[in-house]
């Protein structure tokens, strides 16, 4: 069964050559360090701290509502070094989440209400259900499900998650359409 569309006041949202759509109620601080590689939706209210080192985020990849994501640092006695955080392909990112990691790899599903801490690698096929907080330094394997507080593994994933997220971004972005309002 295909879900109705979702729709958007036009002016609500920036959309740039490469098919992202960007809400003008986001923040992103340093603009010039975010490269968004396509069709990237990023909501209102979301927090993107491109000025404090790069970050890179895949193709058809969501960024929810009110979600932060920063780069990761460490502090050393010299002062405080911050890494660049990538984000993969057919990623999504639910509202109020705080992501600080150090990588996240594509087909990966981020919940509502996380926070994946400093340095974190969640590698490829992996999912952080809703209220879930990984510590720093966690390592996420591939086709795996972390969840709690803090975040340990649940369950293996099956090895169909690639088509499931695949499916989920895609329709996600293709539902998702402007609409003009008469004024």
């Amino acid at each position: 069964m295909q879900e109705p569309p979702m729709y958007y006041e036009k002016g609500d949202y920036i959309e740039t050559l490469t098919g992202n759509k960007v809400s003008r109620k986001s923040v992103l601080c340093g603009s010039m360090n975010i490269r968004l590689h396509g069709k990237t939706i990023i909501k209102p209210g979301a927090v993107i701290r491109g000025d404090l080192a790069n970050v890179i985020v895949g193709r058809l990849s969501l960024i929810g509502d009110n979600t932060v994501i920063r780069p990761s640092y460490k502090r050393f006695k010299s002062g405080i070094a911050f890494f660049p955080l990538t984000i993969g392909d057919h990623v999504t990112i639910d509202e109020g989440s705080v992501v600080e990691a150090a990588s996240i790899g594509s087909y990966v599903s981020i919940g509502k209400n996380c926070i994946i801490s400093k340095r974190c690698i969640i590698k490829d096929c992996s999912s952080i259900p809703d209220n879930t907080i990984l510590a720093a330094d966690t390592v996420v394997p591939p086709f795996t499900e972390y969840r709690g507080a803090p975040g340990l593994f649940y369950q293996e994933l099956q090895e169909s998650w690639i088509e499931v997220q695949k499916e989920k971004t895609t329709s996600y972005y293709e539902r998702f359409q402007a609409v003009q309002t008469q004024k």
